[in-house]
């Protein structure tokens, strides 16, 4: 397989994007081809295998298998190996410039600091709101952002190997993993003191 993929391009790698030397396809038919395939390989095989391994814990499982939950994961996981076929690093710098804060506001919310901070300054109405928008939100918005997470982060930057191989895994633990905790947001979140 090196072999070959040296013949494609003396810089290509197993590990290596093909979409990273974009300026080359027209030029070069064979890379293009390659990271066609590679791309094609990274989105199709994971979502088969997903379906197939979902049948399965559907079938032997008497809680069954969130349809929605991994579905909404593979959306975004497609829709974050697109933007990393565009090979803007300035796009993916700005992803992770809007993620980050996403993610630490979403620790400390989970991790009952933010309430405890706001019931301290007296702003029940804000947290009752955010109480609102999560258990309204957030079964739908978090496997979706987190696709899109993954399709950036690992997509075909790591190579067809282990993108499909992420993809795999995030997409059936996404929808056998929400489908064995069946409670509502509101009791997995901090009681708030009036």
């Amino acid at each position: 397989m090196r072999q070959k993929l040296q013949e494609i391009h003396p810089d290509l790698e197993l590990d290596t994007n093909p979409f990273t030397l974009k300026d080359e396809f027209p030029g070069n038919p064979a890379l293009k081809c390659y990271a066609d395939q590679v791309w094609w390989l990274t989105v199709v095989t994971p979502v088969i295998t997903t379906i197939f391994i979902a049948l399965l814990v559907s079938r032997f499982n008497y809680e069954g298998f969130n349809w929605l939950r991994s579905g909404l994961f593979f959306t975004g996981w497609i829709l974050g190996l697109f933007l990393s076929t565009l090979n803007s690093k300035s796009l993916i710098r700005y992803a992770w410039w809007f993620l980050l804060p996403v993610i630490v506001a979403t620790l400390f919310w989970n991790a009952g600091i933010t309430p405890k901070l706001l019931a301290d300054y007296g702003s029940y109405d804000l947290i009752a709101v955010t109480y609102l928008f999560l258990s309204l939100f957030e079964p739908f918005i978090r496997p979706f952002a987190f696709g899109v997470a993954v399709g950036v982060a690992v997509g075909v930057a790591f190579g067809v190997a282990v993108g499909v191989a992420a993809g795999v895994t995030f997409g059936v633990g996404v929808g056998a993993g929400a489908s064995s905790s069946k409670t509502k947001v509101s009791s997995k979140l901090p009681p708030v003191k009036f």
